[in-house]
């Protein structure tokens, strides 16, 4: 089964020291992009002692200045060059002294003690051990130790070392290997037989590579004397002196520096690729990925079965460079030669690709760690996942059962008044000591809290990177001491006091005529600090501020939130939110907002942002700065009135902002708001401030038809209440039925047809298609069918509750930005059936909120406003038919399951935003119509659409912009995920 977040230890020697070589480039920006894929990545390395660029280099301990932690440990020999010297002993000996001489690379000597301890340690901390580099000490010696979590990624060379006993070993032991290409993997099997090749994977090989325009070739054309030239990659002497016999210049890349590698990669006429024996070659790929032919030397197998696979350059024999090289032709038909190689890097979707087939390299290991095989899985779940539906359905009961109020508000009334043993007369805990009190004793939150409590070194690990940031962040935050509201201020500046980044300034606003004593105070708060500045009417209120928000008294700062939100202004953002909770009467955080990534049609319902929305001042400046006279809502108004003219908004996913109540915006003035945003935008609707937010109801003027599809094969008991409740119970009266017959063979069926286009003869039509069940062949055919402007896609098995539910979604599917519409479905008992569709949970996808009760907000509000999701189910689905056929319909390779996930995906990808509209309210009686996944044969057939989603969407399949990470992956429920 697919993990959360995986913890993999990558252990690989001398990490990051020379960039230069093959080897190590590649394992650094293996391990870079493999971070980037949301893995938790820990790298363990040893030392350098020589010809290292930085200090850290030569240092033990953990350094912090990757994206990624990496332990060094120090080595008992002479470091690189002891190694170095003892494989160019190798290479120059007899092959009876080679066995002795390859030996001594995994000499005692030359290994890390410290390093091998440590893994066999933390054997259990990590969930994967990726060893790179196979015949080194570090993998050697260390990946035996852990070979039930080892993955390994050879970088192979045909070198002496690869026949010792202990390399064939590890080899033998490795639960799976990662190769680069088929010619490696090839090489594999013919040093070590079939047995590793049945466990190796190609995950393919990547390059990073830099715009054309971004290259400068002064210091090529220095160094070429301005002659076209070939660069050559690889050890080989004997081809290089063939080389230098050709016309033109040759570039050795091993001479040239990391600033200009790409430059000679772009402005080279081809590549060579060299090296007896090397079965590993990244430099084939980033050759193609700037154009560039490949010239592989025959005896480096990696790079010629490379080349011979996708025909991208020329496979060159010992004797024949300088001909070969001669012999090239115009760039036209070197740009021909290589056109195989491009395209083979094209397809293979670069570094992100890698990074992805490695997580599921990894995720498979999991899989197989479970010792199940896929049959026996298959039935094991088909059994337990109506087990699991009904437990899950008793909970929720229990929730909101009454005895569960009660005894909720028994226990808060016991705290309260103090009902219970007399405590012991000490001194009260603090805040902090509360809430560790409450994490022993089991609340979620304040376990969620310890777990990601920042450490002594992690605040360290942000200064000094603080100290590097290209684009230093000055930010003002504006306090509002007026009317009174200054009991509060000396908390929230002590949290700006305590920040990591340290390049702020607090502007607190107060009154002229404010009373004597909290000016006093307000006034000794100002003299402690030079950056706090009292800001009376009419004054300066963000003084040279580049950056600006709002903070409210009492609010409180984490220590590292402006670090985190100078890091995410570094990318180019333009305004920048965080998480937030919220602080109870006892100064304690509680009730978490997890919020989604940037989401307008949540935004205009619910002031999810907050006022800490840190906005760059002169894009407010341009919206027209801050206005008083929405109150509250403030600084609300001018987040809508900026995102209007820009959409880098960022969102960090992490608790920064702890909020006073108080300090929430008022409904009222939010919809004062909306009102005005919407009237400047161009659009119509009707709003209600309510308790959490505004209602929006989007005005529908008339006119526009709506076709409603409905695929049915028989079960008329089920047709006939869906039909009565769409033609009796919809409000909005211009739409026609469209049922697609799928073969439907009962007589109740066809005299419910009959029956209903004699009472609906302009509204009710059946299409007829017998052939085996396509959902998404059934509604292309239906749309195809019609010309109505809006399509709603409605399963045989609802009934409409609420009478304005096609009004409420046509509201929102007219709108130009938005693509798919979603309804609240319900289960017949009254709980939530279908409120959104949230991806990355549940191993692929699963429905937010299932089994509350509808009648419930749902989490901070999402069962009770329009909200963004990134799908909806197509259950009850709306959209412009326009947009339908846009996007192509639904895949009809996707016959029953998730072929509406990939729908919403495409209008997604195609800068569509999605809605569910709570408002619009049906009974849905889950898969009555078809039947469950409840047999092998089912399942099977669900579990391989699962994966053709995972694989054309591994980006949301992992993570669901409009969920936030910090929720649990494993329930529908909007828990944390701890």
């Amino acid at each position: 089964m697919t993990r959360s977040r995986q913890r993999v230890a990558l252990v690989a020697p001398f990490f990051g020291r020379d960039l230069r070589g093959r080897k190590e480039r590649f394992t650094f920006a293996y391990a870079t992009h493999l971070a980037l894929e949301g893995l938790d990545l820990d790298v363990i390395t040893t030392t350098a002692t020589d010809d290292a660029p930085d200090a850290n280099f030569y240092n033990a301990g953990t350094d912090y200045s990757e994206s990624f932690p990496v332990h060094r440990f120090r080595v008992t020999a002479p470091d690189r060059v002891a190694y170095e010297d003892a494989l160019l002993a190798v290479r120059a000996g007899h092959a009876v002294e080679e066995r002795t001489s390859a030996s001594a690379l995994l000499d005692e000597r030359l290994r890390s003690t410290d390093l091998l301890a440590h893994v066999r340690a933390a054997a259990d901390r990590y969930d994967t051990f990726l060893f790179f580099d196979l015949t080194v000490p570090t993998t050697v010696s260390a990946l035996v130790e852990v070979a039930e979590h080892a993955l390994l990624v050879p970088l192979l060379d045909d070198e002496p070392a690869l026949r010792l006993p202990q390399v064939a070993e590890a080899v033998a032991r490795t639960r799976m290997i990662l190769c680069g290409t088929n010619a490696e993997a090839t090489l594999l099997a013919e040093l070590f037989g079939a047995g590793p090749r049945a466990r190796t994977r190609v995950v393919g090989l990547a390059a990073d590579t830099v715009p054309r325009g971004e290259l400068h070739d002064a210091r090529v054309r220095r160094a070429t004397r301005g002659r076209p030239y070939v660069l050559v990659a690889g050890e080989d002497p004997v081809a290089l002196a063939e080389m230098h016999a050709a016309p033109g210049a040759i570039v050795e890349l091993g001479d040239v520096e990391e600033r200009d590698r790409a430059a000679f990669f772009a402005f080279a006429r081809a590549v060579a690729v060299v090296g007896a024996g090397i079965g590993f070659a990244p430099e084939t790929a980033e050759a193609w990925s700037y154009g560039k032919p490949v010239l592989a030397a025959e005896n480096a197998p990696g790079a010629a079965g490379l080349v011979r696979e996708t025909g991208g350059g020329l496979v060159v024999a010992l004797g024949t460079w300088a001909a070969a090289i001669d012999e090239l032709g115009s760039d036209d038909a070197l740009a021909a030669l290589a056109r195989g190689g491009v395209a083979y890097v094209e397809a293979s979707g670069g570094w992100r690709r890698v990074a992805a087939r490695t997580a599921e390299a990894m995720d498979a290991l999991a899989a197989l760690e479970d010792g199940r095989s896929r049959d026996a899985l298959l039935a094991q779940v088909a059994y337990l996942y109506p087990l699991v539906q009904r437990q899950r359905r008793t909970i929720q009961a229990m929730r909101v059962s009454r005895f569960w109020r009660l005894r909720d508000t028994w226990f808060a009334a016991r705290r309260r008044f103090g009902i219970g043993p007399l405590a012991d007369p000490i001194p009260p805990p603090s805040i902090e000591d509360r809430a560790v009190e409450m994490a022993a004793l089991g609340d979620p939150y304040q376990l969620f809290r310890e777990h990601h409590r920042l450490r002594d070194e992690d605040v360290e690990r942000m200064r000094a990177t603080a100290r590097f940031f290209p684009q230093p962040v000055a930010f003002g935050l504006t306090i509002d001491a007026r009317g009174g509201a200054t009991d509060g201020v000396r908390a929230t500046l002590r949290s700006l006091s305590d920040q990591v980044y340290e390049r702020w300034s607090a502007r607190v606003l107060v009154d002229d005529g404010a009373e004597a004593e909290s000016a006093e105070e307000l006034r000794a708060l100002a003299q402690t600090d030079a950056r706090i500045v009292l800001v009376p009417p009419g004054g300066d209120r963000f003084g040279d501020a580049v950056v600006v928000g709002a903070l409210g008294p009492h609010d409180r700062l984490e220590p590292h939130a402006l670090f985190e939100f100078a890091l995410a202004l570094q990318d180019g953002a333009d305004v920048v939110y965080c998480d937030e909770d919220t602080l109870d009467e006892r100064g304690v955080p509680s009730d978490p907002w997890m919020k989604p990534d940037w989401s307008p049609e949540t935004l205009l319902t619910r002031d999810y942002v907050g006022a800490l929305a840190m906005m760059r001042r002169d894009l407010l400046d341009r919206a027209g700065g801050v206005r008083d006279v929405f109150e509250s809502a403030r600084w609300y108004e001018a987040l809508l009135r900026v995102s209007e003219q820009t959409d880098r908004i960022v969102h960090v996913p992490q608790v920064l902002c702890h909020r006073n109540e108080r300090n929430r915006c008022e409904p009222a003035d939010q919809a004062l708001a909306v009102e005005v945003a919407l009237r400047r935008r161009g659009e119509d609707a009707a709003l209600d401030a309510v308790s959490g937010g505004v209602e929006v109801r989007f005005a529908v003027p008339g006119g526009e038809r709506v076709c409603i599809v409905i695929p049915t094969r028989d079960r008329a008991d089920l047709l006939e209440p869906c039909l009565a409740s769409v033609f009796e119970r919809t409000a909005y009266r211009e739409f026609e039925v469209v049922v697609v017959d799928n073969g439907s063979h009962e007589e109740a069926t066809h005299a419910l047809f009959g029956a209903w286009k004699v009472r609906e003869p302009e509204r009710f039509r059946v299409l007829r298609d017998a052939s085996p069940f396509n959902y998404s062949r059934l509604n292309n055919e239906a749309v195809g069918a019609t010309d109505a402007e809006f399509v709603v896609l409605l399963n045989n098995d609802t009934e409409v509750a609420s009478s304005e539910w096609l009004e409420a979604m046509l509201g929102q599917a007219r709108r130009s930005a938005i693509g798919a519409v979603g309804a609240l479905l319900m289960y017949d008992d009254g709980t939530v059936q279908h409120g959104g569709v949230v991806l990355g949970i549940l191993g692929l996808a699963g429905h937010a909120h299932r089994f509350l009760p509808a009648t419930s907000a749902g989490y901070h509000g999402a069962l009770q406003f329009d909200t963004n999701y990134l799908a909806v189910t197509g259950a009850c689905l709306m959209v412009e038919r326009r947009k339908y056929w846009e996007v192509g319909g639904l895949d009809e390779t996707l016959a029953v399951s998730y072929n509406d996930v990939d729908f919403c995906l495409k209008l997604h990808r195609v800068g569509y935003r999605n809605v569910f509209v709570p408002r619009a309210r049906l009974y849905h009686y889950e898969s009555k119509s078809r039947g469950g996944d409840d047999t092998p044969t089912k399942v099977a057939r669900a579990m391989e659409e699962v994966e053709a989603i995972r694989t054309r969407w591994p980006e949301f399949a992992r993570r669901d912009p409009y969920y936030n990470p910090n929720l649990t992956a494993d329930a529908e429920d909007f828990g944390l995920r701890l």
